[in-house]
């Protein structure tokens, strides 16, 4: 995260204990690569070093770095995602100064570890830490990393597991649902609305993204899924995208979708009502019944949407961590790069570091 020292520190004028160590601690994050620290100004290093109230050795490299690299760490301000570091006595009744402030008297409470990334499980999260690194590539952000702990919530237990750390209000955490949108314009889902409500109970220390598609599956672009081996159903998944392109945000590519699956359905429910959309738009010819003559436990062999190999998920986030992130983020294109940088987009945000202080 980019954790901003402002100007508001300069007036500071009782440099008590927990400020001191405050301040120590959000150096420590920074000269360790845990958080990107910056500052709002020039101004604002020279400032905090000439108070000689005893920062740590630490403290002091790091406000040099900040002004060493000032013009190249400055810019960094209009990130989205910045938190500004303000003093309890420049709180007023009055609007805000800085969007995100964070109080320097309550920091000694967080842990300032890497920022943890909280989603469907572990696989998800280390997945969505590569979409920040290639964020960082896209925008050809150099000598900034991308530093995160990723946690697995267990499907709809994530719910559970993010307002629990939310509660404890010692991590920065980033809560990352699936979108759930199993049909266009599907409505967030009581997870995903839940995980929101949560976020918004302490918005300076936690977040959450809905996915722009429908599960992380979704997210996997074809090339990649060839190149790392996971041929089945491969070249009939492309068919259907070439015909029913909405099936790319809204299919169910990870299980798939059977007639059998969709007899089950409301008849003209939404969900029912875009499948058979697809079964209009693709014509590939499978074999359809008016009825499905499956019994219970017995597969149906009317396949609309085909589904990737199971356990796709871990192959991917293997493939991805096996390679050079250039090499890898060739293989995102078209509406696969836009969504894939939309979730780097809000990792890279949230997850943005410095790279670790040589002395």
């Amino acid at each position: 995260m980019n954790i901003i020292l402002t100007k508001e520190l300069c007036d500071i004028e009782d440099w008590n204990l927990i400020r001191i160590s405050a301040i120590d601690k959000l150096a420590s994050s920074g000269f360790y690569g845990h958080h990107m620290i910056s500052i709002e100004n020039y101004y604002v290093a020279d400032c905090l070093l000439s108070k000689g109230v005893g920062f740590s050795a630490v403290t002091k490299a790091v406000l040099d770095n900040c002004r060493s690299k000032f013009a190249f760490y400055g810019g960094l301000k209009n990130l989205p995602g910045s938190r500004y570091v303000v003093t309890s006595d420049s709180l007023g009744f009055g609007p805000l100064k800085y969007p995100n402030q964070m109080v320097l008297e309550s920091v000694g409470f967080l842990s300032l570890e890497p920022s943890t990334i909280i989603a469907e499980n572990v696989t998800d999260s280390a997945i969505f830490d590569v979409a920040g690194q290639h964020y960082a590539q896209y925008k050809k952000y150099k000598g900034i990393n991308v530093r995160c702990t990723p946690r697995g919530g267990g499907g709809n237990g994530i719910k559970v597991e993010f307002n629990m750390i939310v509660q404890a209000g010692r991590e920065l955490c980033l809560a990352i649902t699936d979108g759930d949108q199993n049909w266009p314009g599907r409505p967030e889902s009581d997870v995903s609305k839940g995980c929101s409500k949560i976020a918004a109970m302490n918005p300076v220390y936690c977040e959450h993204f809905r996915l722009p598609v429908r599960e992380l599956e979704n997210l996997i672009p074809i090339s990649a899924a060839y190149e790392i081996g996971a041929n089945h159903n491969l070249e009939l998944i492309e068919k259907v995208l070439e015909r029913a392109p909405q099936v790319r945000m809204h299919g169910d590519l990870k299980d798939g979708v059977d007639f059998k699956k969709i007899y089950k359905m409301k008849k003209n429910g939404s969900e029912r009502l875009f499948l058979e959309d697809v079964h209009r738009r693709t014509s590939l010819p499978v074999r359809v019944c008016e009825e499905c003559s499956a019994g219970d436990g017995e597969k149906c062999e009317c396949v609309l949407i085909p589904n990737f190999k199971a356990g796709i998920s871990v192959e991917f986030k293997d493939w991805l961590l096996s390679q050079s992130r250039h090499k890898s983020f060739e293989r995102f294109g078209g509406e696969w790069r836009d969504d894939w940088l939309k979730v780097g987009e809000v990792v890279f945000n949230f997850c943005c570091a410095m790279p670790q202080i040589r002395v």
